[in-house]
């Protein structure tokens, strides 16, 4: 099941290079396990690369991220962009001294379907918006990534999610952070306030948190609710794997908004867009 959906991965970064193609650059890839050599290549070829995009586990992720911009090139990072703020910021100032570009991959922004939405609500047939609530559930990701199980390589160190629990960041969490980037970009507004609780694991055997809720409100006003969990259990599905085209649906991303004018819901990762 992991080759199939490699498989998958791959085909799907073949078409994208393709697209790149077509409008007139020429992509650069490297694939490696060997986390120290991907930075080898990006010095090796220095006259030929503009960009590099860091896909690799999340404990690589701010020390990459720096050392490309070390090295005088624009980066594309993976989410979760950094374990903390002060971490991000470290990256981000590092970037501005350098005069380059660093920034988390947010893909979900350009995906046509939360566009359109997007263009719903700035179209002001909503009105105000009120209230935003949001899905981004999933199988877990362990049995593909055995290292999101990890809390060393998902997290980048191991830290107990609250005093008292015997499990530690890096779970469903630093996973999904989609949605919470949709509701910055939809609203053009901050987070005002932000209340999390995680509940008990539905995989006993996982060391991360794996269900959870978020609530909160913008500083516009508008109140969200948010659940990132690994909510699909694997047993349900014969071939656990990448996709979302067939029931049942191995991810959602299912949001919902609110306007004193009206409503809209879509389903962002799915056929009943």
């Amino acid at each position: 099941n992991s080759y199939a959906g490699m498989r998958k991965i791959v085909k799907y970064l073949a078409d994208v290079i393709a697209i790149f193609n077509r409008a007139g650059y020429e992509v650069l890839t490297h694939m490696t396990a060997d986390t120290g050599d991907a930075i080898q290549v990006v010095a090796e070829k220095a006259g030929e690369v503009d960009l590099v995009v860091v896909s690799a586990p999340d404990q690589f992720h701010v020390p990459y991220a720096k050392q490309i911009l070390n090295a005088g090139k624009h980066a594309l990072v993976e989410k979760p962009f950094a374990p903390t703020a002060a971490e991000a910021r470290e990256v981000f100032d590092l970037a501005k001294e350098k005069g380059l570009i660093c920034m988390p991959n947010q893909n979900r922004r350009f995906d046509a379907d939360f566009l359109a939405v997007k263009e719903v609500v700035e179209s002001g047939k909503l009105g105000k918006l009120k209230a935003f609530n949001a899905t981004n559930i999933t199988l877990s990701p362990v049995w593909a990534f055995p290292w999101q199980g990890m809390p060393d390589k998902s997290y980048g160190k191991v830290v107990p999610i609250k005093e008292g629990d015997h499990r530690f960041r890096g779970g469903a969490l630093c996973d999904h952070p989609h949605i919470f980037d949709m509701i910055r970009h939809m609203t053009g507004s901050e987070f005002d306030s932000i209340y999390a609780e995680v509940a008990p694991n539905i995989r006993p055997d996982i060391e991360e948190e794996d269900m959870l809720s978020v609530i909160g409100k913008m500083k516009d006003g508008t109140i969200f609710s948010l659940d990132p969990s690994w909510a699909k259990m694997e047993e349900r599905i014969p071939v656990p794997g990448p996709g979302w085209e067939v029931f049942p649906k191995r991810m959602e991303v299912n949001i919902t908004l609110n306007g004193e004018k009206g409503t809209v819901m879509a389903d962002c990762f799915g056929p009943n867009v």
